[in-house]
């Protein structure tokens, strides 16, 4: 006997000023990272421009989505994924949180900016980072790093950057509504044939800082 599955798997991304909503409805046999690099194609199609953020739950916590929201200048702001082992563990050139380790001294340093550089054959996003406390002559410049060397770690947005943790915790208001909506339009036992298998939100901002945008920044959705 062979295992299927009926329904479908709903996504929307949710715009973080306006609450704009793009809805996607997909094949039941399609992952949440599956549905993400066309349901931000389709954001950044109908709203005119590409957002600076975009934040999701666990489900969006992999390689592919990082690497494709980065690569579009969109910093992804995701739960760490773990299981098997699979913990942030500290590497040789930079730490668990992404944090690049001086060439020089060893030390810690601060992520200064991010930028994609257009090549002949790519766009490579690159992370600077100057010495937090420059030990020698040879640490007082900018240092970089390709995102690419570790693309779940290595992010536009500074994982010690407080705006990073306000829209991680921001999340969690999309995730309440969307939830509402599941259990609003899915009554069992029709539910069960004909509901979502599994379903998702994500939510999108076109500013740097989540509480400036709320009061001055222009939204990626119009009002009107």
């Amino acid at each position: 006997m062979t295992d299927f599955w009926h329904g479908y798997h709903s996504a929307k991304a949710v715009d973080a000023h306006t609450g704009g909503v793009i809805p996607s409805v997909d094949p039941a046999n399609k992952q949440e990272y599956d549905v993400f690099p066309e349901l931000m194609g389709r954001v950044c199609k109908m709203a005119g421009k590409t957002p600076q953020t975009v934040t999701g739950d666990k489900g969006y916590s992999v390689e592919k989505c990082f690497k494709y929201a980065t690569r579009k200048g969109i910093a992804p702001v995701f739960p760490w994924r773990g299981g098997n082992n699979r913990k942030r563990k500290d590497q040789p050139t930079y730490d668990r949180d992404g944090v690049k380790r001086c060439d020089h001294c060893g030390g810690e340093m601060k992520q200064t900016r991010f930028a994609i550089e257009k090549g002949k054959k790519k766009e490579t996003p690159w992370l600077w980072f100057k010495c937090v406390a420059p030990a020698t002559p040879a640490c007082a410049g900018e240092q970089r790093i390709r995102c690419e060397a570790d693309w779940r770690s290595l992010i536009p947005l500074s994982r010690l950057d407080p705006t990073y943790h306000e829209l991680l915790k921001s999340h969690y208001e999309y995730e309440g509504v969307h939830d509402y909506w599941r259990t609003a339009t899915a009554s069992p036992p029709t539910a069960w044939l004909t509901g979502p298998r599994s379903s998702a939100s994500i939510g999108i901002a076109s500013a740097k800082t989540e509480t400036a945008a709320r009061r001055a920044a222009a939204p990626i959705f119009p009002n009107s």
